[in-house]
Parts: structure tokens; sequence; C-alpha cells
């Protein structure tokens, strides 16, 4: 129910479940929040809303529930609301949200108690007098403290209980003004009923409503180009602004900063390669095996269904330093047969593409197959694991394959100068 840190009210309530193991069920969480929504949701005068409950790693994994925060950024509360209400409804008709959540409750009834401040000052009150003595009415003050046998006891000075329920008592005090003079506080005190927000949110320094919404079944790329598309049609008020955060913006920032990282990795790469082959020329050609790589991903990502996640960014990094093995092996021993050994460009192209053909294999298999455990998703948490793994498959296979018939075109390409006398070009 309501308290603790941050909480709304005691008119809500959250409950945690804990399911048994993966191995002693058939349904995975995802499963059992969505048949508990469609259960709970007819139940009159209540909203409920379930979700399984993962950390920030596993939500960057889009096969599983999310959630996305849209933002109403603006200072004015009720114009705030509004506008939150009809962001919404928008979040509300994209295919695959499960349930939305406004961050702001309904308002709070409460007493706003205005002091005429030109009054008060032809009366000789302040604002700090008349605020003070209304605190100590209703909250009470601390006069001094009483100590007996070693303990100290505060003394809190305040109306009994049945002289401060009614508003109209409060007005009937009489506050003592800079002359000395009893004020009555009726006359500088005008009372007004309106509703207060229970909390108000604030980011960046700047007042925020969140409209977090749950979906299932669908990406979170694809979930938030829908619901900017809806935006687009919504006419925003001045000095408003909607924005995503929440989960949005920081895969956002994981992919920039994995990009990065992306990029770093192959440029080390050359590096490396360039100063074990002393040239420049080489390592390029081997680079090559890695855009070829992308077209195995692409495929097996199409066919398992499974989304392009942060964890599986970390695997095309992973897979970036893997799949040039397979062009050195093919390019070193090319350069051995040309250089050591003397043959002509084609005979050494084809020679070394026979000799070398076993072992790729037997590297790319032996990859592939430590990486097959992990792309199945066994065992507990073995699914965040699993887009990672694919990559890396994919990636490999599709890299071998091309591998072998891309490479020796392309050292061909650079390497032209090689060309057997025997060979007639014709046209």
């Amino acid at each position: 129910g309501g308290g603790g840190w941050r909480s709304s009210g005691s008119n809500s309530s959250t409950i945690n479940i804990y399911l048994v193991p993966k191995d002693e069920r058939t349904r995975s969480s995802e499963d059992v929040a969505n048949d508990l929504r469609r259960v709970l949701s007819n139940i009159p005068g209540v909203t409920v809303t379930a979700r399984q409950s993962t950390n920030f790693m596993l939500r960057m994994s889009a096969s599983n529930t999310d959630s996305i925060s849209v933002e109403v950024r603006g200072y004015d509360l009720d114009t705030a609301k509004e506008l939150a209400i009809k962001v919404n409804e928008i979040v509300q008709a994209v295919p695959g949200i499960t349930d939305t959540n406004i961050s702001r409750d309904e308002g709070r009834p409460e007493q706003i108690l205005r002091i005429d401040r030109r009054k008060a000052a032809d009366m000789g009150l302040t604002i700090s007098l008349i605020g003070r003595a209304l605190e100590t009415a209703v909250s009470g003050s601390t006069a001094s403290y009483l100590r007996e046998s070693g303990n100290e006891y505060k003394i809190l000075v305040r109306l009994s209980e049945e002289d401060r329920t009614e508003l109209s008592d409060l007005f009937d005090l009489t506050v003592i003004n800079n002359l000395g003079k009893p004020v009555v506080l009726r006359n500088v005190i005008v009372s007004e009923s309106q509703e207060g927000p229970t909390q108000i949110e604030r980011k960046d320094q700047e007042r925020i409503i969140s409209i977090r919404a749950n979906f299932t079944g669908r990406d979170m790329g694809s979930v938030i180009s829908d619901i900017r598309s809806g935006l687009r049609s919504l006419p925003i008020p001045k000095d408003f602004s909607v924005q995503f955060g929440s989960d949005y913006e920081e895969q956002q920032e994981s992919f920039r900063e994995l990009l990065i990282g992306c990029i770093m990795a192959i440029v080390l790469i050359y590096m490396v390669l360039a100063g074990q082959y002393e040239s420049f020329k080489d390592p390029f050609i081997i680079l090559f095996s890695i855009p070829m790589a992308l077209i195995g991903v692409t495929v097996v990502m199409i066919l398992t269904d499974t989304t392009f996640s942060m964890y599986a960014f970390i695997g095309a990094i992973i897979m970036a330093g893997i799949v040039v093995k397979n062009a050195i092996l093919l390019v070193d021993y090319t350069n051995q047969l040309i250089h050591i050994h003397g043959m002509e460009l084609f005979e050494a192209i084809r020679l070394g593409g026979a000799r070398r053909l076993r072992p790729i294999v037997m590297t790319t298999l032996a990859t592939v197959l430590g990486m097959l455990p992990l792309s199945l998703g066994l065992g507990e948490g073995g699914e965040t694991q699993v887009p990672m793994a694919r990559v890396v498959i994919g990636g490999l296979l599709s890299s071998t394959l091309i591998t072998l018939v891309l490479i020796p075109v392309v050292y061909s390409y650079f390497n032209w100068k090689h060309k057997p006398k025997n060979i007639a070009v014709t046209q």
C-alpha cells in the first residue's frame, strides 16, 4: 500500500510475485504477466498493470516486456495534465502496448490560504507572523524541553484536535501584531478550495509528467517509431515539449558508445595487421571479410526472429575480431607461396585456397559449435546471451563462405602485377 519512498498514496499498492525456476514451468515470465493482465483488467474501479521485472541489461534485449517513457515538459500544471492525457491516448493506440500509466496522479483536495498583504501590512502583521501562527495551530511548534530523570521530552504547543478540525476555527485565531494588539486572522486571510498534485517530478530543472507504457511482442525501436509518428499530429502548446526518456535514452546512449567501440575495434585490427605484415595493402584486403559477415547476421536475425539489441551489438564487436582470422590464414599462406616459393599469382591463389580450406572450416566449426549452447538460451537467464551468440554464428558462417571466394578475387586485384605470363587476356 501507500508509504515508503516516492509513494503516490494509500490508494495504490505493488505486489511482487516470484516464479518457480525456469525448468519447472512451461511459460515465460512475459507469458505469466500477459495472462495476469487479462485476468485482472476486468476488476471494476481498479487499474492494474502487470510486467516482468528485469534489470537494465536484460531490458535492452527487446524480446522481453519493456517500459517506454514519454515525458511532457512544461511549467503550467493544468496544461501539462491535458497534454499528458492526449499523449497517453496516442501511446495506447500503438500496437503492442499492453498498459500505460501517467506518473502524476489525480490532485488531492486542498485549501489554499491567501494572505491579503496590503491589509496585513496596515494591521501590523507580517507574512512570517501569520505563517508561524498557522503552523503552531495545526502542526505544532516546539516551545521547550522537559528534562526528568535523565530523559528529555519535547514540549509541543498545538491546538487540541477538536479545535483544528474546522477551517473556520483557524480563521478565528488571533495574532499579536507589531504593536502588541491582537488581530483576528479572518481579516487578512481568504480561503480557496482546489486540487493540488501529490508530487511534482522534475528533470533538468523542468517540471515533467511521464507517460510510462509496457509493451510486448515488438522491439522497442519499432514501438518508439510508431509513437513518434502519432506525436507529429499533436499540437504542442508554447513552452512545452514532448520527449522520450527512461530506457530509450539509455539504449540510444549505449548504442552510440558501442558504435564507437566497433569502429575502434576495426581500426585497431587494421593497425595490428599493418604492423605484422609491414604493409597497408594486405590488412585492407583482410578487412573485406567484415562487411560480408553482415549478410549472415541479417539472415540469422530474421530467421530466428531475434531483435538487434545491445547484446547483439556486443556480439558484432566480438565477431569483427573473429571473422578476419579466415582471411588472415588465406592471405598469409598465399603471400608465402608468392614471395618465398616464387609461385605465380593465380597458381598461388588456387593452391593457397585448397590447402587452407580445411583449417578455415575447422576453426569456424569449432567457434560455431562453442557458441551453439548460448544461442539456444539454455538455463536460467540464458536468453540474455542469445542475441550475442546468434550474431557471432551468423556472421562467422557467411563470412567464411564468402571469404573463400571474395578474398582471392580482391587479392588478385591488388596484386595484378604478379599475374603469370602464360595467361592470355582477351576481350
